[in-house]
């Protein structure tokens, strides 16, 4: 399953939280049927060439609207650096044996 690309904005020293909806594919109007069996991490780098994050969010799943919130709060957003960063959200299945990991969204964090 290849990710959906969506930019987002981060006021810095402000609290973040912002939720998307996951589909099943990035061309897709059927969403992902996300289960207990899923948790995700989403992280900011500089760009796909740093291995350091300049920011992990926190993240929560709702499995009866099958989204993904980020979250972050004025004291993590004030710690960045304004400019541009790439993030990353990656969406892990336990149920299946070894567990799957999928990128589910990615896009530019200003």
């Amino acid at each position: 399953m290849a990710s959906r690309t969506r930019n987002i904005t981060i006021d810095q020293g402000s609290d973040y939280s912002e939720s998307f909806t996951v589909y099943a594919s990035p061309s897709a109007t059927a969403k992902l049927s996300l289960t207990t069996d899923h948790y995700a991490n989403a992280q900011m780098r500089k760009s796909s060439l740093h291995t350091n994050s300049a920011m992990t969010f926190n993240v929560s799943i709702s499995t009866s609207a099958d989204t993904i919130t980020l979250k972050a709060n004025n004291a993590i957003t004030s710690g960045v650096k304004g400019g541009r960063y790439l993030y990353e959200v990656v969406l892990t299945n336990t149920f299946v044996g070894p567990p799957e990991k999928t990128r589910v969204l990615e896009g530019i964090a200003t």
